[in-house]
């Protein structure tokens, strides 16, 4: 793990602050949300599939994937907008070591926010153009036009982190999983089974927390987990 000015436990003695990220799965198609969660898991792979933030109507504009930095024991607010019940937690060192982090906000219409856009556009049809590298983790939030009307964008409450392309993962890189309570044994048992490939990961060690929980027993059970010694302060 990397030294990183940005992971000082200084930073997260405030409640809102959070050491972690969390990427949340839903159903997918006929695919259950549940179900989802058990392929990325098995996979050990978190799929880019869509483009995001400043050109992502763009065919340059590069695919990513997309997380939250809201803490764990605020993450109903995140999930009651069809985000899901089921999430993957990783320290944040994680994802900045493979080159993502947190996205920025360039309200529309503001001198940065069409300076930006028209870096964009005018590198339209150019995919080896760096400004590809910078895209994805600009927003612009506002009211936008589309084929249904006027919509809101307005989503600085996600507290949004990105990383461009898929993203793999190791067993050891989560650091706890978000799932419903009554669904724990149950996932524990599949992880077990005698029949399981001897190729597949097990996840035997890693903490299971549920979003109904309260702040206690999060942290009560991220320090049973042995997950870092920042759980004292999310």
């Amino acid at each position: 793990m990397t030294d990183l000015p940005l992971l000082d436990d200084n930073s997260f003695l405030a409640s809102d602050m959070s050491p972690f990220v969390v990427h949340f799965t839903k159903q997918a198609q006929s695919i259950s949300a549940s179900d989802v969660c058990r392929m990325i898991l098995d996979q050990q792979v978190l799929l880019a599939g869509n483009s995001f933030g400043t050109g992502k109507e763009h065919p340059c504009c590069p695919k990513s994937v997309c997380f939250s930095e809201v803490p764990p024991k605020e993450s109903t607010r995140i999930s009651s907008r069809s985000k899901g019940q089921y999430g993957l937690g990783f320290h944040k060192e994680f994802i900045v070591e493979r080159g993502g982090g947190q996205i920025l906000y360039a309200y529309k219409d503001t001198p940065h926010s069409k300076a930006f856009k028209e870096m964009v556009d005018a590198a339209t049809g150019d995919p080896n153009d760096p400004i590809w590298g910078i895209a994805p983790f600009v927003d612009r939030p506002s009211w936008h036009r589309s084929m249904f009307g006027d919509v809101k964008y307005f989503f600085e409450w996600e507290r949004e982190w990105r990383h461009v392309g898929d993203l793999k993962f190791l067993e050891t890189d989560i650091s706890f999983l978000i799932l419903p309570e009554d669904e724990h044994s149950t996932l524990r048992s599949y992880f077990s089974a005698e029949l399981r490939s001897q190729d597949l990961p097990r996840y035997l060690s890693l903490p299971f927390i549920c979003q109904s929980w309260d702040d206690s027993t999060v942290k009560e059970t991220l320090r049973q987990g042995n997950v870092k010694s920042w759980y004292s302060s999310i």
